[in-house]
């Protein structure tokens, strides 16, 4: 009989692999279709799990590991609703959210408020990058740009700044870490709400001046 070691004992291991989804309403979602379940707080915490588990190497060591994960292909289950990034679901991803009876394309209502927001700060825009940050931050949930030149560095960090600051005018619940030196900054409206934008700026460790740019809305209960 095969001993488990303690790292993947359950007293160790909180995100166990499913083949399925179930009535989960948070955790991750792999592109074969298995499920990370976690809870509604611990979403970071098992994705750095997944990250590990699943052998995901990221080709930038800043990169927050959810953001690893949303670019090769997972799903993030948030307060029973989809967060992905922009690869398209896989046919096995997609029978595993019909089977728990989840609908990737249908909008929280919780988010509507802030989602209608970026929707009309978008239409409205005539200036073409920062009304193409605000499309996709509007259709993707979310935005990211990696910079090779200082202009380009100093274009998008004035423009994804003032996004951000003015979406989260008046926002009572803001937080900031600084993960290697970068910045990440979270903020909801008030310490209660189910959404919010998360705000991130990292330079590469090989190329100093090389930055990059990140605006997502973010789910918890």
């Amino acid at each position: 009989m095969a001993k488990t070691s303690p790292e993947n004992s359950p007293a160790h291991n909180p995100f166990r692999k499913s083949n399925y989804i179930g009535n989960a309403t948070d955790g991750w979602l792999c592109p074969d279709g298995s499920f990370y379940r976690c809870a509604a707080d611990q979403h970071d915490e098992c994705a750095q799990f997944v990250q590990s588990s699943e052998k995901i190497k990221s080709s930038d060591p800043h990169l927050p590991c959810r953001f690893a994960l949303l670019k090769e292909g997972f799903a993030q289950l948030s307060t029973g609703r989809l967060v992905k990034g922009k690869t398209p679901l896989t046919p096995d991803q997609t029978a595993a959210l019909q089977n728990a009876r989840i609908e990737s394309d249908t909008p929280c209502p919780d988010e509507s408020p802030l989602l209608n927001r970026i929707k009309l700060l978008a239409q409205g825009e005539s200036e073409p990058i920062k009304k193409s940050v605000l499309s996709q931050l509007a259709s993707k949930k979310s935005f990211e740009v990696d910079t090779s030149t200082k202009e380009e560095s100093d274009i998008y960090q004035e423009v994804c700044d003032e996004i951000f600051n003015t979406l989260t005018q008046n926002f009572t619940d803001v937080s900031h870490t600084f993960p290697m030196g970068d910045t990440l900054t979270t903020a909801y409206p008030t310490p209660n709400s189910p959404v919010g934008v998360t705000y991130w700026q990292h330079t590469h460790l090989s190329r100093v001046l090389d930055k990059g740019y990140s605006l997502n809305l973010i789910f918890r209960k």
